[in-house]
């Protein structure tokens, strides 16, 4: 550490009392000197066998030797105080230096984190998403399912407000929603643009890959299983699309027969689903795994990591297109 670094003012301070005793002592022999002299001259005067002038000269010489003794001394002492000053400013400076080097160091290896454009981006969305948006957001719906007709082949103004009810994170269409490509490709067309969201539109049925394409298909889910058997655990059926953890089809007998709407969206979710594909009453999942946050079943911060996860998804091309523009 930097305090290990000052010289030790400590041992100067002693050094510097030795030589105050040092001094002292050398003035009580110089006065006892001078004492044991005038001792002699008073001897001689009483006697009279030296000369007056003889012992005035003694007289002199002691008393000069005197005043040299005292101006060495104080000459020492204010040498010993000026070194003592310069030795606490060079420490000082010392450390000064020290710290300041230490301060650069931190600095320079400080780094600061990359923010990631997608992070950020998905970060702000759900700053002003509500809850029930956010749960909204793990499902993809059947058009049936949230307008109420038999047989979907339009969007006009009830899908608009279906999807404005409902913002769900995607819709799956089957065979039967499809007649034409003019005609399919114009209610998808619609449908996306009733959404306040990014929607995943998702193929339910066999469809070329060209097709696909074309229409703007984010996900072909002809290949998933039931959600669900007796017996069996939740998550053997559900699968990965996307890098997102996709439930199988919840409308599926197999599920009806053993889980209610509500309790199988909400089992899906404590497996690690992220998407609920296609429940068989929607509006009684997505209100079951509402109460399931609120009663403190499901952690608001896990509907949070599904939707965080599927919104890095829908918007990961759109922000490398604008990049590559």
């Amino acid at each position: 550490m930097i305090y290990n670094e000052i010289p030790n003012i400590e041992s100067k301070e002693t050094e510097l009392a030795n030589r105050e005793r040092r001094r002292r002592r050398r003035i009580k022999e110089q006065v006892t000197a001078y004492i044991a002299l005038l001792i002699i001259v008073a001897t001689v005067a009483t006697g009279g066998t030296i000369g007056v002038k003889t012992v005035m000269s003694h007289v002199q010489a002691y008393n000069a030797e005197m005043e040299q003794a005292i101006a060495d001394a104080v000459e020492e002492q204010s040498q010993a105080i000026e070194s003592e000053a310069i030795a606490k400013s060079e420490a000082l400076e010392e450390a000064s230096q020290a710290v300041s080097e230490e301060q650069t160091a931190e600095q320079e290896t400080v780094v600061v984190p990359e923010i990631d454009p997608l992070d950020e981006l998905v970060a702000g969305l759900m700053q002003d998403m509500t809850l029930a948006e956010k749960v909204s957001a793990m499902f993809i719906v059947t058009p049936e399912s949230i307008t109420g007709v038999g047989k979907a082949v339009r969007a006009g103004d009830s899908t608009k407000q279906a999807i404005t009810d409902n913002p769900v994170g995607g819709i799956i269409y089957a065979e039967k929603n499809y007649q034409s490509d003019s005609q399919f490709q114009t209610m998808l067309t619609n449908t996306r643009e009733y959404s306040k969201y990014p929607l995943f539109i998702a193929a339910g049925w066999a469809l070329a890959e060209d097709k696909q394409q074309s229409f703007g298909i984010d996900m072909d889910l002809t290949a998933l299983k039931a959600l669900a058997v007796e017996g069996v655990a939740i998550n053997d059926y559900q699968m990965e699309v996307n890098g997102l953890n996709v439930s199988g089809f919840m409308n599926d007998k197999v599920v009806t027969d053993y889980y209610s709407s509500s309790d199988a969206a909400v089992a899906a979710i404590q497996v690690g689903v992220d998407v609920l594909v296609a429940p068989a009453d929607y509006k009684a999942a997505y209100q079951g795994v509402l109460d399931a946050i609120t009663n403190g079943v499901i952690a608001e911060e896990r509907i949070n990591e599904s939707v965080r996860r599927i919104y890095k998804v829908k918007y990961q091309d759109a922000l490398e297109s604008d990049v590559n523009e």
